[in-house]
């Protein structure tokens, strides 16, 4: 964009990066789309070519010197500037958190009389909806649409079996008292 002004350098940059039209979200082996419309997903061209612009022009001489120094010698890719409908951006995310995530069981003991029944419980898994939305952010303002891996934290209170039995232990002490 050296060499234009603001507006030819919007103009050009527009030309060059496409909007994609929507990201894939992937989880083991499922699938989910959403279509950036339906976010109201748009680029700010002007913005981010002003932000391009102004990132030798800070007003402070030594870092503007360093920046401009440095730009002869590394190449540097400045994000885009973008806009979205965070609240329907999160709503989608919502909904895809229905099909990922799994509520976990946790441990128990049953009494039934003199009988001890010990339910080691269940492992489950919780989609970050934070680091999720992180990443589309991110792939939004570098203009990156891989397939996004959604992140998933694992919750396992399961007992194991020596802890089940130490429990099933405890409980038929109290059953006598």
């Amino acid at each position: 964009i050296g060499g234009n002004d603001i507006e030819e350098s919007a103009s050009l940059v527009s030309s060059r990066v496409s909007p994609i039209e929507e990201i894939e979200l992937t989880y083991g082996d499922k699938s989910f789309i959403i279509k950036t419309s339906d976010i109201d997903f748009s680029y700010n061209y002007a913005e981010s070519v002003r932000q391009a612009y102004n990132y030798t022009r800070t007003g402070n001489f030594f870092q503007d010197l360093k920046n401009r120094v440095g730009l002869l010698f590394e190449k540097r890719d400045l994000n885009l500037v973008y806009g979205v409908n965070l609240e329907k951006l999160e709503g989608i995310v919502s909904e895809i958190t229905e099909g990922v995530s799994v509520e976990p069981i946790e441990p128990s003991i049953s009494i039934n009389g003199e009988e001890v029944v010990v339910n080691k419980g269940v492992p489950g898994r919780v989609l970050d909806m934070e680091g999720l939305v992180s990443k589309i952010e991110t792939a939004f303002s570098r203009n990156t649409f891989d397939k996004i891996e959604i992140p998933v934290e694992v919750v396992d209170n399961t007992l194991d079996d020596i802890e089940a039995e130490e429990y099933s232990k405890r409980a038929k002490k109290l059953i006598g008292k």
